[in-house]
C-alpha cells in the first residue's frame, strides 16, 4: 500500500519548523556554554565548583563550595550559595516519599494483617 503525503502540513505545536527549533537548542547551548565560561573568568574560585557540577559529581560541589558560603567578597558568597542551592536536597520530594511509604504502610496494615 502506498502512502500519501498530505498537501498541506500541519505546524509544529510551537508553530516553529525543526530547524527553527535546532537553531533554538544551539542558541541555548552557545549561551549556557558562555555563562558558564563567564563564571569561571568572573569567578575563578568557583571554576572547580562549576566543573564538578557540569560533570554531575554534585558531592564534590558540596565540598567546594562549603568554604566559600563565608567568603568575604559578597559575589563569591551568592554565587556559591546559587550552586549549592541547586544540588540540594528538594523538600517537596522529601515529603512525597514520606507520604508514599506511610499509603504503602497503610496499604500493607489494612490488607495483609
Amino acid at each position: 500500500m502506498r502512502r500519501i503525503e498530505p498537501a498541506i502540513r500541519a505546524p509544529s505545536p510551537s508553530g516553529l519548523s525543526s530547524r527553527a527549533v535546532t537553531d533554538e537548542t544551539k542558541q541555548a547551548e552557545a549561551k549556557q556554554a558562555e555563562t558558564e565560561s563567564d563564571v569561571e573568568r568572573v569567578l575563578p574560585e568557583l571554576g572547580d565548583a562549576q566543573s564538578a557540577f557540569d560533570v554531575g559529581d554534585y558531592r564534590r560541589v558540596r565540598e567546594l563550595t562549603g568554604p566559600l558560603l563565608g567568603d568575604s567578597d559578597a559575589a563569591i558568597r551568592q554565587a556559591a550559595q546559587a550552586l549549592r542551592r541547586r544540588v540540594s536536597v528538594d523538600p517537596f520530594q522529601v515529603g512525597l516519599l514520606l507520604a508514599c511509604v506511610a499509603f504503602f504502610i497503610y496499604i500493607t496494615w489494612h490488607y495483609v494483617f
